[in-house]
């Protein structure tokens, strides 16, 4: 287990986008490794809409964690996908960290997140945690340090199995980009913590735990270089790591 008390799984969703997951994969086993952390008894739970059978070939051959998931076909789009990857890990497990095809952990990821869900355990205005900060300063002394944000990031998220009812009953399940409507992140942003009757935070590092490295295939991303300018993160935990 991650933790001795708080039973933690994974979750993700994956696009069309073959390298990315596979180095987002690569990274969550860098980071075992790195902080000597055994993931063969941790479960990670992945949902992904089908085009190929490359997704779905990789994410077969996953032979070092014990992974579950469900293979959309027809596809179900983003929304509706990434609930139900949260709702599996989160109908089975207290807490779970859920990652997408594009947000690459860095080394000490799992014990940031680890940390934070039992230390906001309890604490009921606080209801995501993310791992991303597009962090611009490098202060080795901010490494150990968090905000609260009245802000929700998707990329590189957890939450709590029972501090979720608010975020799945506000949940929109579709997207479409010609009616304006919104992606799911944007939504929940929007009418849940950016909303001024609502009490709910968000907790993410000062030093970014994700580097977002979509810049290539996504819905959002028009350019590598507008990825560069608003998503890539010029620093993270990384630059301090040995």
């Amino acid at each position: 287990m991650l933790h001795n008390n708080i039973d933690i799984a994974f979750t993700m969703t994956a696009h069309k986008r073959d390298v990315y997951l596979e180095n987002v994969l690569d990274s969550l086993q860098q980071s075992a490794d790195y902080l000597k952390i055994s993931l063969s008894d941790v479960k990670l739970y992945i949902s992904i809409d089908y085009y190929d059978d490359i997704i779905p070939n990789i994410i077969k051959d996953i032979d070092w964690i014990d992974t579950e998931y469900i293979i959309n076909n027809p596809s179900v789009g983003c929304n509706r996908n990434t609930l139900q990857a949260l709702l599996l890990g989160l109908d089975k497990h207290q807490a779970i960290i859920h990652l997408e095809d594009d947000t690459v952990l860095c080394k000490d990821s799992i014990s940031f997140y680890v940390n934070a869900i039992e230390k906001y355990f309890e604490d009921e205005n606080i209801i995501s945690i993310s791992g991303y900060n597009k962090t611009i300063e490098k202060h080795k002394q901010k490494l150990d340090a968090n905000i609260k944000q009245k802000h929700f990031t998707c990329w590189g998220c957890a939450f709590w199995k029972h501090k979720f009812d608010v975020i799945r009953d506000n949940w929109i399940p579709y997207m479409d980009r010609n009616n304006n409507s919104y992606s799911w992140d944007t939504h929940i942003n929007h009418h849940l913590f950016s909303d001024d009757k609502y009490n709910f935070y968000q907790i993410k590092p000062e030093i970014s735990r994700i580097q977002n490295i979509g810049a290539e295939g996504g819905t959002w991303v028009p350019s590598v270089e507008f990825h560069e300018l608003n998503h890539r993160t010029p620093i993270t935990s990384e630059d301090f790591l040995l």
